[in-house]
């Protein structure tokens, strides 16, 4: 598959589409809100954690369905979500 006519051409690998290599892949997201200075919910961001852990990744990668996050991206939400935990003023 390529972008265009011409190419570059990628192979469809589980590599390439989680690199964004591959031309063709659909994102899934997971928004949260937080009342404006308060901090996120303690359950919530447990749950989140979770969810970028390597055994909730591992769920993610056994169901089938989506990709398990790449090491970048799961450091990138973790950073975001530690920003979460203290209120803001």
């Amino acid at each position: 598959m390529a972008a265009t006519n011409g190419g570059p051409f990628v192979e469809h690998t589980v590599e390439t589409v989680q690199n964004r290599t591959y031309p063709l892949f659909q994102e899934s997201y997971f928004y949260t809100s937080v009342k404006p200075g308060t901090a996120i919910d303690p359950n919530v961001r447990e749950f989140l954690r979770y969810v970028l852990s390597q055994e909730g990744q591992a769920e993610v990668q056994r169901d089938g369905k989506y990709l398990p996050l790449t090491a970048e991206v799961v450091r990138e939400q973790l950073k975001k979500l530690d920003e979460a935990r203290r209120p803001r003023h």
